[in-house]
C-alpha cells in the first residue's frame, strides 16, 4: 500500500474511472465518528480489492472485531437495476452515485482496508439486507435473530 494513503492523504486522480475512487471524500463525517481500527457493519471504506475501491461492510460487528477478515459488498459506479443491487450516493455520504453489488460479496483481510468514508443508515442497511437474501436466494424471514438485528452476543 502507498504509505501516503496509509496516512489518509488523497491519492491524486489520473483521470481514469479506475482511479476515480481515490478522489473520495469524507463528507460529513466528523472525526471520530467512525472506528478506524476495526470495520464495522455499514460502514463504507476505501479498500485494496482489485483495484482502489469502497467496500461497504456487511460482517456483523463482533465478527468484524473477532475476525482476520471480513464480508464486504463492493461498490461499482457501473449502475445496473437489478435486485441484488443497491444504488448509493451523496445522500449516503458518497461523493458520487454508485451501487452496492450484493451478488459480488467477499471476504477481505481487515489490513486491506484504507480508511472510512461513509457511514450509512440503518435503513440503507435494510436495503442491503434484502438486495443479499435474493442474491442468495434465501426465503427465510429476516425477522429471526438469536440476539436481535444488528446486536453482538453478550461478552
Amino acid at each position: 500500500m502507498d504509505a501516503a494513503l496509509a496516512r489518509g492523504y488523497e491519492l491524486t486522480p489520473t483521470g481514469t474511472e479506475e482511479d476515480a475512487w481515490a478522489e473520495l471524500s469524507v463528507q460529513g463525517l466528523r472525526a471520530g465518528e467512525l472506528d478506524c481500527r476495526h470495520p464495522r457493519r455499514g460502514e463504507v471504506w476505501l479498500a485494496e480489492m482489485d483495484k482502489l475501491r469502497p467496500a461497504v461492510v456487511m460482517h456483523r460487528d463482533f465478527a468484524g472485531r473477532a475476525l482476520n477478515a471480513v464480508l464486504v459488498a463492493p461498490l461499482t459506479t457501473k449502475m445496473r437495476d437489478i435486485p441484488t443491487a443497491v444504488r448509493l450516493g451523496p445522500v449516503d455520504g458518497l461523493d458520487r452515485e454508485c451501487m452496492a453489488a450484493l451478488d459480488n460479496l467477499t471476504l477481505l483481510r481487515k489490513d486491506r482496508f484504507v480508511r472510512a468514508v461513509a457511514a450509512l443508515s440503518a435503513e440503507r442497511m435494510a436495503e442491503l439486507c434484502a438486495a443479499l437474501a435474493t442474491a442468495i436466494a434465501c426465503d427465510v424471514p429476516t425477522t429471526r435473530h438469536r440476539f436481535g438485528p444488528g446486536v453482538d452476543p453478550p461478552s
